[in-house]
């Protein structure tokens, strides 16, 4: 690069900063940092080193790191935002244990059921379990909507809810030949087995030309025997045109729309719910204080008239009890005057 350009002032110029510097945070001091951070300092500024080297050590140290860090995050049982048991790496780590491409994503298979098959594997399908995040509901509270007593999650999903039933018949109809035993296993080793990426490219092998949809290799022994010209979909996916993923783009746009509107008509909903739930405990407060007032309105009554009682009860008894003292008193004034008359007119006899 010629001397004189821009950008070569500016590296030589990071560069100096950050030799004289190295706490300066810039361009030069962020490579020198990961370099470092892959063991490889040393060759930092060596001009001489294979750059190919270079670029394989880093790969490989920066590849291992984040392999070692995605392992700690699938197995981890706590995460920074859902906190202890709140992984949503729970059911992925069942069936995946190490970092590759899935091959079913290599695989010619209807978008829809490809985007669907990756929220579950991922534990970002549109379920309860999943939704209630968002709402931020206890897990006992993410019910299923057809089975309330249950937790929608996505074994319930997948293996128990009977919204579903039919399509489970047909997909269980492929695993039990896959796996004669797969009928006798629980519901959790089974989610496993339908999720897990070795199974799929089974099940997504062939279309026929003069079907409107693909067969897996098990269709067409079962449902496809007089069919004529079955091709294998690896053949097909190599003259698949860019509409697919244009279709497949539109499509998810369109079920981000509908979630979105389902999000949005449910935030609304619980709007309309808080306002009638305020209302109701309005009212309901509204009349717990009339109650009250009616029954202190009522007490006062009560107590007033126990107090006249008494008043008048007393004032008998008062009044009885003066009359009885007013009596003693003229017989004592009576007594009186007898003794007095007595002392003038007897004699000392």
């Amino acid at each position: 690069m010629d001397e004189y350009r821009l950008n070569k002032k500016i590296n030589y110029w990071t560069e100096q900063n950050f030799r004289r510097h190295r706490v300066c945070k810039n361009s030069n001091f962020r490579i020198y940092k990961q370099f470092e951070l892959c063991g490889v300092a040393t060759w930092f500024n060596d001009i001489d080193i294979d750059k190919q080297r270079v670029i394989n050590a880093i790969y490989l140290k920066l590849m291992s790191n984040f392999k070692q860090k995605w392992n700690e995050d699938l197995h981890s049982d706590t995460t920074r935002r859902n906190g202890p048991g709140g992984n949503k790496l729970c059911t992925n780590r069942t069936f995946k244990q190490d970092v590759y491409t899935e091959l079913y994503l290599n695989k010619l298979i209807i978008p829809s059921h490809r985007r669907a098959y990756s929220q579950f594997r991922c534990s970002v399908a549109p379920i309860r379990v999943e939704t209630g995040r968002y709402e931020s509901l206890p897990i006992d509270q993410r019910t299923c909507f057809v089975c309330d007593d249950n937790i929608e999650t996505e074994e319930h999903a997948l293996n128990e809810c009977p919204l579903y039933g039919d399509l489970r018949d047909e997909l269980y109809k492929i695993l039990n030949f896959e796996n004669e035993n797969f009928s006798l296993w629980p519901n959790s080793l089974k989610l496993s087995f339908i999720l897990a990426n070795d199974n799929v490219e089974e099940r997504s092998a062939d279309v026929g030309p003069e079907h409107e949809c693909p067969c897996c290799s098990k269709c067409v022994v079962e449902s496809h025997i007089v069919c004529q010209d079955v091709v294998n979909l690896d053949d097909v996916i190599q003259n698949t045109k860019t509409s697919n993923a244009l279709c497949e783009i539109e499509e998810t746009l369109v079920e981000v729309a509908e979630n979105l509107q389902k999000i949005r008509q449910h935030q609304q909903d619980n709007l309309s719910t808080f306002k009638e739930k305020r209302t109701g405990f309005e009212k309901e407060i509204k009349q717990t204080r009339i109650k009250i007032n009616n029954h202190l309105d009522k007490l006062q009554e009560d107590l007033i008239k126990q107090l006249y009682l008494i008043e008048e009860k007393e004032k008998a008894k008062i009044c009885q009890l003066l009359s009885s003292l007013e009596k003693t008193q003229r017989e004592i004034a009576e007594c009186q005057t007898k003794i007095g008359n007595i002392k003038t007119h007897a004699t000392d006899l």
